[in-house]
């Protein structure tokens, strides 16, 4: 993988017959840089926590952190998310009835059926559900203020870090919700891990997708 990604793809798309295929790329791309941020801000806390001078804690002993660099962290992984979703919008959308995006605009035969195949996939893989956070983010902000903090949690006599991440959504993300407006916290996510997953899940969709147009005679 190139440093970014997004420029490959862009310029694989400039090559494009299908006049649509730039403004996928483009929302890849930015998918793509959203997640260079959220693990440069990873780091940046990484290298704050392992700085610091720890007392040595008693097992499952907590620390809550809330630095800069954390809320950079969220407002990267909100970011991200809703470029996600502008991948998927943009590959195809409902709107009035009428289907809009990339898909609408191609033919039917092997090319139309390879991207949405490869769109089906990619919600299934993640895309499906960073759209039901990206409208909680969107519409209330309550993604990044409920879980803002990054935790540090004292185990094998050194501190461990994470940012947790609600457990997986079901039809609607505030399904997740508990009494009072918080979250689902039992699956152990962590969003950086969410982040590669969905990093890894674009780059895949991107792949087969600039994969199946027509190829171009010199």
């Amino acid at each position: 993988m190139t440093t970014d990604p997004g420029l490959e793809w862009r310029f694989r798309a400039l090559a494009s017959p299908w006049p649509l295929m730039g403004e996928v790329a483009a929302a890849a791309g930015a998918v793509a840089r959203s997640h260079q941020r959220v693990l440069a801000a990873a780091s940046a806390v990484r290298a704050e926590v392992e700085s610091e001078d720890w007392d040595r804690k008693p097992a499952g002993d907590i620390e809550i952190l809330s630095i800069e660099q954390v809320d950079a962290l969220w407002v990267a992984v909100a970011d991200m998310l809703t470029w996600v979703r502008t991948v998927e919008d943009r590959t195809s959308r409902q709107h009035g009835g009428k289907e809009l995006g990339l898909l609408a605009t191609l033919p039917a035969g092997k090319e139309r059926n390879r991207v949405d195949q490869a769109l089906q996939e990619y919600r299934a893989a993640g895309a499906g559900e960073a759209r039901r956070w990206a409208a909680e983010s969107l519409h209330v902000m309550s993604v990044p203020a409920a879980i803002s903090p990054a935790i540090v949690v004292w185990s094998d006599q050194r501190p461990h870090l994470t940012f947790p991440f609600p457990d997986e959504a079901g039809s609607r993300a505030d399904a997740q919700r508990e009494p009072g407006g918080s979250y689902h916290f039992t699956d152990g996510r962590d969003a950086v891990d969410v982040a590669n997953k969905l990093m890894t899940a674009t780059e895949t969709f991107m792949s087969r997708v600039l994969g199946s147009m027509p190829r171009t005679e010199p």
